[in-house]
């Protein structure tokens, strides 16, 4: 195939691995019709920032070098991650226009991290007692992959994508954002998704009525989570699609 999707799992950059995202991983290679590789980096606090940014990079790399084994042409893919991966994904991407590197075709991040400093927002304030992701438990995520580099996160792009510029940002491949609404990362996700739209990107955002942090696991038991699962696999499937119709009708 032409296609493939390389996955970057979420777990606050401390936890989970590809095997805990397998079951919406399934779901994505299936709709999509193609291989999915999901990446897994070395976890914090074993290793801090920006060592995960590093093999993510150096994962996708290998993927091109050793297309055969994934029954791909490497010629198109997308990129994906939840939280902690939306974070990686996204920041891959800013690193990828920064070198000059094959962009995605399209980027979809499930309730990413995009800003890694504490600032004070709506949605973290009203997510204190969070059940999912309270507020302590995100400043030791953030404690534990960023160590002494906490510093940066205001300002350094690799660690926080709703950093990055106008420049930078306006080349951004078609993205689609899916948040909860109980999330303490919402306001970050409506902000990242008003500057691509605003710079011309084709952005979706997607708003998850009543859910919370983490729901592309909660399919099973929730109608909303389950929408927003088919609407990422139903993306997946378009960029494929689109790719299959050019090859086909070359001069279309």
């Amino acid at each position: 195939t032409d296609f493939l999707v390389i996955d970057v799992h979420g777990g606050g950059f401390i936890a989970q691995s590809s095997l805990s995202h397998e079951p919406y991983l399934r779901r994505f290679s299936d709709s999509a019709g193609c291989t999915v590789v999901c990446i897994d980096y070395t976890l914090a606090p074993l290793a801090v920032w920006p060592t995960q940014l590093h093999q993510c990079i150096y994962a996708v790399a290998w993927a091109f070098e050793n297309k055969e084994q994934l029954g791909w042409t490497g010629k198109h893919y997308s990129l994906a991650g939840d939280s902690a991966g939306g974070n990686l994904a996204c920041s891959m991407v800013i690193e990828f226009i920064r070198l000059g590197a094959i962009l995605p075709e399209s980027l979809v991040l499930m309730y990413p991290a995009l800003y890694l400093h504490l600032s004070p927002s709506p949605s973290r304030c009203l997510s204190v007692f969070d059940p999912m992701l309270p507020t302590g438990v995100l400043k030791m995520c953030l404690d534990c992959y960023l160590g002494a580099n906490a510093g940066l996160a205001a300002t350094d792009v690799s660690i926080s994508p709703l950093a990055a510029s106008d420049d930078i940002l306006r080349r951004f491949p078609q993205t689609l954002v899916m948040c909860g609404e109980f999330d303490p990362l919402l306001d970050d996700s409506v902000e990242f998704s008003r500057r691509l739209y605003k710079l011309g990107v084709d952005v979706h955002f997607e708003f998850g009525l009543a859910l919370s942090h983490g729901f592309m696991h909660m399919s099973l038991v929730s109608k909303q989570a389950r929408k927003l699962l088919q609407l990422a696999c139903s993306a997946l499937r378009g960029v494929h699609e689109r790719i299959k119709a050019n090859t086909d009708n070359p001069t279309a």
